[in-house]
């Protein structure tokens, strides 16, 4: 499964800071007549702030805050890596066209 990062800010015992935010997500399926839409189930990899994983000392409302922002931009971050996956298999195959000539 492909993974995200991103920074956020995060009220931690009353001070904002930002951490890095790296989660996976489950691909989405649309619906269809015989199945109903699923997929879009976040994963929170690590929450690191200072360079260390905080995300076990977490309280449970700061985990359910974090994993809210994912799921917003997670549908964002599926396209966008696979535009970036596109971009890389259409520059591969023009290397191999102009090696051939």
């Amino acid at each position: 499964m492909k993974t995200y990062t991103f920074w956020s800010s995060l009220v931690i015992d009353g001070d904002d800071v930002d951490v890095e935010v790296e989660y996976a997500c489950t691909p989405f399926v649309t619906e269809t007549y015989y199945q109903p839409a699923e997929g879009g189930e976040v994963f929170l990899i690590s929450v690191i702030l200072d360079g260390d994983d905080i995300i076990n000392g977490l309280s449970d409302d700061e985990q359910a805050t974090i994993i809210a922002k994912c799921e917003d931009r997670a549908q964002d971050d599926i396209l966008a890596g696979e535009d970036d996956d596109g971009d890389y298999r259409y520059e591969l195959a023009r290397d191999r066209m102009d090696d051939e000539q």
